[in-house]
């Protein structure tokens, strides 16, 4: 029976040191860096199995200096491209404010057309007085020769004229029926000389606006032109953004690989959650806050953004908006630091940074912070809260362009809250493990867990 025994505990031990080859080469740990995290951060049963792990130990820190390495050289490209989305974005600045004069200049021509056809139909009533006019004074004109004429026919003419009482009546006589007739035609004269006007002045109105109309037209050929530069620069930046986005990717996956969870392997324990209990709702984290971007892209871009940006001042509270466990707390950025390529914080660009893991309606989530204030955070890893309860305050930290809120949601699935919690502790994975891309969505997915989730569905917003 001893015999038998010991055979049993000789080959168990056999079995135990299969698993962990007693004696491995750098190598061996590529590619198996989650086993040998895992195998490590338990009790270990023998002394090979401790030098194993002293040994993944420094082929980890090995590999993370040449991951921060990578980070560094990532850093310099994504730098250039900033560069190369600068200059774009700046002519497409040019762009836009040549595009704004001429809609101005179209707006202006527009109102100039509008006033043209309200003049040219004040003159068409014009001239039609004018023409009643003209036709009432050659009526009376043409009466009045009738009637001279009828008195010519019975000597009237003569009579006027003879009936002078000396030379000088006869000649005042005469001059004043030359100035009657000079009169009226006088008038023919001035009337057909406003018709004349009023037609050419018509005409001229005429001119003017087929002259807008035809300034119009250029100008929205050229408007379209300029639209066209534009689309096709805004085209470009969205590639550079989305090249840019490919490489805080790589960014931040080779910089968590080379963060610093080594000190925590050998020690890492089981999180007393103690009497944790989940949540029947969501709370929005912010209050007296304007969105300024949504998930998924950036309003009018198609550049990528993973979360909901909550605009608030700074130090405007930031509450938990479940019952939550503390997995990460970290506030190495000024409150008011931030600005476009600050890689400051964890993740990469994060600034100040807190990370919850809580459970809702019996699905566990975890909701990351970023961009947050410096000041003492009220909370720490490991801590539990409670929803409502405030953790931190609205900042300006890190890869930001003002204050505000970034927050971040990812579906971990039915898992337990200390599962996961413990999970990222080996991990520091902000992303959940669903990466750092729209292709993580939920909706993309279909729910396979982890996805991100798109906060404003979450939050009813």
């Amino acid at each position: 029976m001893k015999k038998n025994m010991k055979i049993l505990m000789l080959s168990a031990s056999m079995f135990v040191m299969t698993l962990v080859p007693s004696t491995l080469k750098a190598d061996d740990f590529s590619g198996q860096e989650s086993y040998y995290i895992d195998f490590c951060s338990r009790p270990l049963q023998t002394q090979e199995d401790a030098d194993t792990c002293k040994a993944f130990k420094a082929w980890y820190r090995e590999q993370a200096a040449n991951y921060q390495a990578i980070a560094g050289e990532i850093g310099e490209k994504i730098a250039a491209l900033e560069g190369d989305i600068s200059a774009a974005g700046l002519q497409v600045k040019a762009y836009e404010t040549q595009i704004e004069d001429l809609n101005n200049q179209i707006t202006a021509l527009e109102a100039s057309i509008a006033e043209i056809e309200n003049s040219i139909v004040v003159l068409e009533e014009q001239i039609a007085e004018k023409e009643a006019d003209i036709e009432e004074r050659d009526r009376q004109i043409k009466d009045g020769m009738v009637s001279m004429q009828s008195y010519v026919g019975v000597n009237a003419y003569i009579d006027i004229i003879m009936g002078a009482s000396d030379l000088i009546d006869m000649i005042r006589r005469i001059s004043v029926l030359q100035d009657i007739t000079a009169y009226e035609q006088g008038n023919i004269e001035e009337l057909n000389k406003q018709i004349e006007q009023l037609n050419f002045d018509k005409s001229e109105l005429d001119r003017l606006k087929q002259e807008a109309i035809d300034q119009q037209a250029l100008l929205e050929d050229q408007k379209e032109s300029l639209q066209a530069a534009k689309d096709e620069l805004q085209r470009v930046i969205d590639e550079l953004h989305a090249q840019q986005a490919i490489l805080e990717e790589e960014k931040r996956t080779n910089a968590q690989a080379g963060s610093d969870i080594l000190s925590i392997i050998p020690n890492l324990s089981e999180t007393v959650i103690g009497n944790y209990e989940g949540s029947n709702g969501f709370i929005v984290p912010v209050s007296g806050y304007t969105i300024s971007a949504g998930t998924w892209a950036y309003y009018g871009t198609n550049t990528a953004h993973l979360g909901l940006d909550f605009a608030a001042s700074i130090g405007t509270p930031i509450v938990a908006p479940a019952n939550c466990i503390v997995a990460y707390a970290n506030n190495p950025a000024p409150s008011n630091g931030g600005y476009l390529g600050n890689w400051i914080g964890w993740p990469y660009g994060g600034g100040n940074t807190i990370s919850l893991i809580g459970e809702v309606n019996g699905t566990t989530y975890m909701f990351s912070f970023f961009h947050m204030s410096q000041q003492p955070f009220p909370v720490k890893a490991g801590d539990q809260v409670n929803a409502g309860q405030v953790i931190g305050a609205v900042g300006h930290s890190g890869n930001s362009t003002g204050p505000h809120l970034h927050f971040e949601i990812v579906n971990m699935g039915s898992q337990s809250v200390a599962d996961v919690y413990n999970w990222f502790q080996s991990t520091a994975d902000f992303s959940g493990g669903s990466g750092w891309n729209t292709s993580s969505a939920c909706s993309a997915r279909g729910w396979a867990v982890p996805c991100r989730e798109r906060p404003e569905d979450m939050l009813g917003l």
